[in-house]
């Protein structure tokens, strides 16, 4: 109710202002009505002279197609007689082209004279660097057969060297071994005489009883020492026949190469032969000659292949020039007469336009059309005037009774609405507002905890489906997570499981080699008995035992058969790696200890199990400090330490 009094009470000082706003609206409409009547007057006025105006503008329309006319002829005029500056122009240029061409003919012809027997000296050169090249080439042939020489007497030289080495070598070690044989013959006595003892007979006498032994010098040679030094003289007396042999067929080959490079040298130089001294600085001397002699002929081949072309090319544009003079004659006759004749049309037609012009009030059909064009615009503007004018007015008066009519009726609402006090009512509304602004503040608060909690009962219930469902995935889960990490009757574990498959291809492979070394007595087998409390399950192994006929724990095993099950089962391992893994090869294998606790026959049985591997291209190594060992393994690598120094040394043995 307050707030309908203060709007009414505004929109009674509303229509105080829109009253005084439309009175000071009317009295400007007024002086505008005043301003468009005159505007109108002057209109009526200027319309009034009009009709000249049209009259003149007929009278210009019935002229202007003889200014079309003759603008026409003029254009045709002006086309005529550019056409005509062109051919002139272009007759101009031909004749200056016609003299240029005369001048390039004359200079052509000049030197084409200048050069006119260029293919006879083509020929004439083409044979001089076919004989020059036939001299470089037998040159460069002489020298490579030169230096071919040089090399081999050089090699024979190193081989004569080698020769007498050799002969040395071999005479110094026949001479010492015919020395040592005829010591070693000389003291066969005192050698026999220290295998004999007392009551055993003689080889030689019979005797049982040696009273006076023969005494072996101390320079005797033994039988092997003889031996050695026999194979080291047979050794050098072949190594010395083989380079006696190669030095001989150097040698002939030498003598032989000699006389061919002899005949070369006298078809291409005098007095000189394969033996002089100055031959390799003689013959390069004469092969910078015959280069330079080539590259010169070269070059004057070169100059001459392009006079040839050059007279070739002069030749053709000289026939060319020749055409082009003829086709530009032909067209400059053509041109002098279609001069004259453009001449004379362009001097007739300008005096009959001359005097067509003089005719008319305009010199030009521009000008013509442009007062044409100005009449029309004058006219319009005119006849525009006069309708803006009235238009204006009429407009002006009709919004003047409008607004009018608008005053009348502001006057008239504002004689019906009584006075309100503006001040107390908005007092009070302020008052009212507050009041409501702390209640729509309270229900705000309501609605938007009611909206929190709907919320979040919709999400509560929204997630009871997802809770189940996953509580059920989880059971589920749970089950096989058991199951996988060996919480089950088995108590074997998902890893456990793989490892079995592949233990039991291990286990397969390491029998193979543990029977022999136990003689069939023993075989591995994978435990599958549970095992006690929580302990898993799967990976242990029991020994079966072919004499009991019974299975029993590997712990009972000696500990000679224990190092047996673990080499068998280590070369197991190695099998079947090799045959799953796909290309991998395991070529080595070492074995560190272990033989100490095997017995004689175990240790036999173990070595030729692994003898046995060794011949499928495969290496053991076996680091042990077992001495029957040393016997059994043909190399060896054997490490020594000084008591005293404390120093280890390394010996390689090889005993095959």
């Amino acid at each position: 109710e307050i707030s309908s009094k203060i709007d009414e009470e505004n929109r009674r000082q509303n229509l105080l202002g829109d009253k005084s706003k439309k009175e000071s609206e009317i009295d400007e409409q007024k002086t505008m009505l005043k301003s468009f009547n005159d505007r109108l007057s002057k209109a009526q006025e200027e319309d009034k002279k009009k009709a000249s105006l049209i009259q003149k503008q007929a009278i210009l329309k019935e002229t202007l197609p003889e200014y079309q006319a003759i603008s026409e002829k003029e254009e045709k005029l002006l086309e005529l007689k550019k056409d005509t500056e062109e051919k002139e122009s272009q007759l101009a240029e031909n004749e200056g082209l016609c003299s240029k061409n005369k001048t390039r003919f004359d200079e052509n012809k000049t030197k084409i004279e200048e050069i006119k027997d260029c293919e006879v000296k083509k020929v004439e050169i083409e044979n001089q660097i076919k004989g020059c090249t036939q001299k470089i080439n037998e040159t460069k042939d002489l020298k490579a057969k030169l230096t071919e020489l040089q090399r081999d007497r050089e090699n024979h030289r190193i081989a004569t060297e080698k020769y007498k080495k050799s002969q040395s070598s071999f005479e110094n070690a026949n001479k010492e071994y015919e020395q040592k044989q005829k010591l070693f013959y000389a003291e066969q006595a005192g050698i026999l005489a220290e295998i004999l003892k007392e009551g055993e007979a003689c080889p030689v006498c019979g005797s049982t009883s040696h009273p006076n032994l023969a005494q072996k010098s101390k320079e005797a040679p033994s039988e092997e020492e003889v031996n050695r030094l026999k194979g080291e003289a047979e050794k050098l007396r072949a190594a010395f026949d083989k380079i006696k042999d190669e030095t001989t067929s150097l040698y002939a080959a030498i003598q032989e190469k000699t006389k061919v490079l002899d005949e070369g040298i006298k078809r291409q130089f005098e007095n000189l032969s394969s033996e002089d001294e100055n031959l390799t600085e003689k013959i390069d001397e004469f092969m910078a000659e015959s280069n330079a002699e080539f590259e010169k002929l070269e070059d004057q081949q070169k100059s001459n292949e392009q006079n040839i072309l050059l007279k070739q090319k002069l030749e053709k544009e000289n026939e060319q020039i020749e055409k082009q003079n003829e086709a530009i004659e032909k067209q400059n006759t053509l041109l002098r007469e279609t001069i004259t004749k453009n001449r004379t049309t362009i001097e007739n037609e300008k005096k009959a336009v001359e005097e067509k012009k003089s005719k008319l009030e305009f010199e030009t059909l521009e000008k013509a059309q442009s007062e044409y064009q100005s009449l029309s615009e004058r006219i319009a503007a005119i006849e525009k005037e006069l309708d803006e004018a009235m238009k204006e007015k009429t407009e002006c008066e009709n919004t003047l009774h409008e607004k009018e009519g608008q005053l009348a009726k502001i006057k008239s609402d504002l004689e019906t609405m009584p006075v309100q006090d503006l001040a107390s009512l908005e007092e009070e509304k302020e008052k009212l507002d507050a009041k409501r602004t702390e209640k729509d503040m309270q229900r705000d608060e309501y609605n938007s905890q009611n909206t929190t909690n709907s919320n979040s009962l919709n999400e509560i219930e929204k997630l009871v489906p997802e809770i189940a469902a996953k509580s059920k995935r989880q059971t589920m889960i749970r089950g096989i997570y058991d199951i996988a990490s060996g919480k089950n009757n088995d108590k074997i574990a998902l890893e456990t499981y793989v490892q079995t498959r592949f233990l039991d291809e291990i286990t397969k492979y390491a029998n193979l080699r543990l029977r022999v070394m136990t003689d069939n007595k023993y075989e591995l087998v994978r435990r599958t008995e549970k095992t006690g409390g929580n302990g898993q399950s799967g990976l242990d192994f029991n020994i079966k035992d072919f004499y009991t006929g019974k299975e029993r724990a590997v712990e009972t095993l000696s500990g000679g058969e224990k190092f047996q099950s673990s080499l068998a089962l280590a070369l197991g391992l190695s099998d079947e790696v090799q045959m799953s893994s796909g290309g991998i090869k395991l070529d080595a294998m070492f074995i560190d200890e272990g033989f100490g606790t095997l017995d004689s026959e175990a240790l036999n049985k173990a070595m030729k199990a692994l003898s046995d591997l060794s011949k499928n291209n495969k290496q053991i190594g076996i680091i042990s400090h077992v001495s029957e060992l040393e016997e059994k393994i043909p190399y060896k690598i054997k490490v020594s330490k000084d008591k005293m120094t404390g120093i280890s040394s390394i010996q390689i043995i090889n005993d095959i």
